[in-house]
């Protein structure tokens, strides 16, 4: 799970890491050939939901329940946010989006999952986490922010894994497996694990309302292998980069990565196209991403 962050503004990515934004931009730069790098000076840091408890080589013990932050410039590790602070002990965070206001946005791998002052949640749910103070984890609240079955998403292949926001505001979402959906017209709209759907809400909470369409086909940049189902994604509203992550190994036209790699497809491929394209590696987490 990975969301980005640049200066003070955070941005949002889902995979077993999370990143902030902006040099994720230099990275990419430079991997295109360009010689100058952009917001060097920024620290690239990846916040981290394991999927299960860890010792980090600094001593540092962690559980599903948490968010750690690695400072990829120096490989220093943190928690960012504890789960169990707040009730939520074993319950896996397989999701994540960090909003504008510091807001945290949540989804479990459980098909349920327990979360304080809401009782049962699903795994096709996704929860709200609002600190007391802005950027500061240590207090704070839980609300539904998503009904997954009041929009479609009720079998266990459709538990969300890759949650993301698009720049007008959509969510961004891949599921586990397959999922089916109805779109505007009342057709029934087939998403791989290799896919996103955008859902456009226009309610939030116990009842909720939106309105689904695909926003990126992963068979487009030939994504085919059961290793390459998507589960981290961030929107980059600064340039309009779509960062994804997969579950395992991608090789994809000549281009070879593993779950610890970000990419990046063409930016004409989403919202959805129809011709293939290669990817392209934006950031290679070997060996700091293994937890």
């Amino acid at each position: 799970m990975q969301v980005f962050k640049q200066g003070n503004k955070l941005g949002q990515l889902m995979w077993l890491p999370v990143i902030m934004a902006a040099v994720l931009a230099a990275v990419w730069f430079a991997a295109k050939g360009n010689t100058t790098a952009v917001h060097a000076d920024e620290p690239l840091i990846v916040y981290v939901s394991s999927s299960s408890a860890a010792v980090l080589p600094n001593g540092l013990a962690v559980a599903d329940e948490d968010i750690l932050a690695l400072d990829a410039n120096t490989g220093t590790w943190s928690l960012f946010f504890d789960g169990s602070e707040f009730g939520l002990k074993s319950q896996d965070i397989n999701a994540l989006e960090i909003l504008d206001d510091g807001s945290l946005l949540l989804s479990f791998d459980q098909t349920n999952s327990v979360v304080p002052g809401l009782g049962t949640i699903k795994d096709s749910d996704i929860v709200k986490f609002t600190p007391d103070t802005p950027g500061n984890y240590s207090s704070g609240a839980f609300t539904l922010y998503m009904d997954g079955s009041d929009i479609g998403l009720t079998t266990l292949g459709e538990d969300i894994d890759a949650l993301a926001i698009a720049d007008n505001g959509d969510l961004l979402i891949s599921t586990f497996g397959t999922a089916k959906v109805k779109d505007a017209n009342g057709q029934v709209l087939k998403a791989a694990d290799k896919d996103l759907l955008r859902l456009h809400l226009t309610q939030i909470g116990d009842v909720t309302a939106g309105v689904w369409s695909l926003y990126f086909d992963g068979s487009d940049v030939a994504l085919t292998q059961t290793s390459e189902d998507i589960d981290g994604a961030w929107y980059d509203t600064a340039n309009g980069d779509l960062l994804l992550s997969t579950l395992g190994r991608v090789v994809v036209n000549g281009l070879r990565g593993t779950k610890a790699d970000i990419f990046t497809p063409a930016r004409h491929l989403y919202p959805v196209q129809t011709r293939p394209v290669h990817l392209a590696r934006m950031y290679s987490g070997q060996g700091q991403l293994r937890i």
